[in-house]
């Protein structure tokens, strides 16, 4: 696989990056996530759902160039360096579940309530007719 890295910008502009080595384009695509998973953060401190959901699909993008890509073969120095950024990412990625997973549980709330809403409207309608 030849490695051609994009990055968008917040205009929905394509920015792809020239042809690069197997490691570079891996490290690229490692290096973008960091990036963007550090800006979901930002955007959920700032409760922006629908920037953190638009950054999370620009994420998954570079996760299937990686999950389709041939894996290099890593100096001792790359190996740690991919470590590094693994780490960085899942600490982004703690830091967003721990943002959103209270306002998913409010929504689930507020939908089961209105659930229970429509079930009772339906009830008592289906009663008034007798």
């Amino acid at each position: 696989m030849s490695w051609t890295v994009a990055t968008t910008t917040s205009t929905g502009r394509i920015h792809p990056t020239p042809a690069v080595s197997e490691s570079a384009g891996m490290f690229a695509c490692y290096e973008a996530i960091a990036g963007l998973s550090e800006d979901m953060v930002d955007a959920a401190e700032r409760a922006d759902w629908e920037e953190v959901s638009r950054l999370e699909r620009e994420c998954a993008a570079h996760m299937e160039r990686l999950g389709h890509a041939r894996r290099p073969a890593l100096s001792v120095e790359d190996v740690r360096r991919k470590r590094d950024l693994m780490m960085r990412i899942l600490a982004n990625d703690a830091r967003v579940r721990a943002l959103v997973c209270p306002r998913q549980d409010e929504l689930m709330r507020l939908a089961s309530g209105e659930r229970r809403a429509i079930g009772v409207r339906q009830a008592y309608a289906a009663v008034s007719y007798y």
